[in-house]
């Protein structure tokens, strides 16, 4: 569903053709995902459902680590290979 408007305790959709949703959802901008989000609906104005967030966690680009990583990590590895 197309979100209309979108602010930082929240969001709106189309009240005709979005629906009622309460619980979890997630939020995309496009192919992008932002949040996922704990929701609930608040009320209808001008057209429009506003929801509003409970939680609303942004969705993290690489995964966690398990380890601590130094400062002064390399960011890769260089190898030279041997002539055969």
């Amino acid at each position: 569903h197309k979100v209309l408007r979108y602010w930082d305790t929240g969001f709106s959709l189309d009240a005709q053709t979005g629906p009622q949703l309460r619980g979890r959802v997630d939020l995309f901008d496009g192919a992008a995902h932002l949040f996922q989000c704990l929701i609930v609906a608040v009320e209808q104005e001008g057209g429009e459902m506003l929801f509003d967030f409970k939680r609303a966690t942004r969705v993290a680009k690489s995964a966690a680590l398990d380890f601590e990583r130094a400062a002064d990590a390399p960011a890769g590895l260089i190898t030279v290979d041997a002539p055969h």
